[in-house]
């Protein structure tokens, strides 16, 4: 089925069976609590899937659009044309966010014990993938119109780091391990673009290295196309500049407030200082030992990240 690009629908089909057997009453409890379990999972892998999907599709082709409105910025066009080119990324764009606040929401919705997302939390989520994928794609785009194929480079090298970073996290989400490394390579590609995480455990340290090397290779990238580019006289050479900075703080706002405010596990869920004793920089860096692993040293435990 995944051949045909069925995958997403017969998720959609088993999770509406699911949860309508979750709900029939000449079925026992334990049996509708099982088909309730079922509709949880295949709501995880549906959205799961919908997000890959869409940062396969729209991503690429929000950057292909920027590229184009760079390239062909002299040509003369109609209204309706930059109508369309506008809403057309506006569509792009939006739809990345709305992937990971989907997927986001299934993730929590399938454990009991995490709590779901508010409405205030999901639109707070939404601002902070939506401020964090948008600059990113336009330092891509404006580095590809200067640039054209170093863009491949960049986007290789991070994609490569990334996947290899998430091996070293020792992900389990398949038995074979073949399996598992194309799974992170996938997951590697999202990260080109926003912070994915995939392990359990504190993910504080995660994020500072995952965002530093992202702002950094994004205001390279700018910078590179800042003082190359022939379009110093251009109506967007300045803005754009002010666009990428402000985004960053706006990034820290959106995910400060979520963080702090809208959490699922309630305010001040989130500690200011771990426990250093219990947490060192390289295991949440790379690798979190789970309680049980640290008596006795093993490393069969399966998670899944929210």
């Amino acid at each position: 089925m995944t051949c045909f690009m069925m995958g997403p629908v017969i998720r959609q089909i088993e999770y509406l069976y699911n949860g309508i057997k979750s709900r029939d009453k000449n079925l026992s409890e334990a049996v509708r609590k099982r088909h309730y379990t079922f509709m949880r999972c295949e709501d995880v892998d549906a959205s799961c899937i919908r997000m890959f999907e869409c940062f396969l599709e729209a991503a690429p082709q929000l950057l292909l659009q920027i590229y184009i409105l760079m390239e062909y910025r002299e040509e003369e066009v109609t209204w309706l044309i930059s109508g369309i080119r506008v809403v057309s990324m506006l569509s792009s764009w939006s739809s990345l966010a709305i992937s990971m606040v989907s997927y986001h929401k299934a993730l929590r919705f399938s454990h009991e014990d995490r709590g779901n997302m508010s409405i205030p939390g999901s639109i707070l989520y939404f601002l902070w993938r939506a401020v964090e994928i948008g600059p990113r794609v336009i330092a891509l785009g404006m580095f590809a119109s200067q640039f054209k194929w170093g863009v491949f480079i960049v986007v290789g090298v991070h994609w490569i780091a990334m996947s290899s970073w998430l091996i070293c996290q020792k992900t389990q989400f398949y038995q074979n391990r073949c399996e598992e490394k194309c799974f992170n390579f996938v997951c590697g590609y999202v990260l080109v673009f926003c912070f994915l995480n995939v392990r359990d455990g504190r993910t504080r340290y995660r994020m500072i290295l995952y965002y530093f090397i992202f702002y950094i290779e994004n205001w390279l990238m700018l910078g590179f196309w800042f003082y190359f580019t022939d379009a110093k006289s251009q109506w967007f050479y300045l803005p754009t500049l002010f666009v990428v900075s402000v985004s960053i703080i706006l990034h820290l706002i959106f995910q400060s407030l979520y963080y702090g405010c809208f959490h699922p596990l309630g305010r001040g869920a989130i500690p200011c200082c771990p426990d250093c004793e219990e947490y060192t920089c390289f295991e949440s860096l790379c690798y979190d030992l789970e309680p049980e692993e640290k008596y006795t040293m093993q490393t069969e435990h399966v998670t899944t990240s929210v």
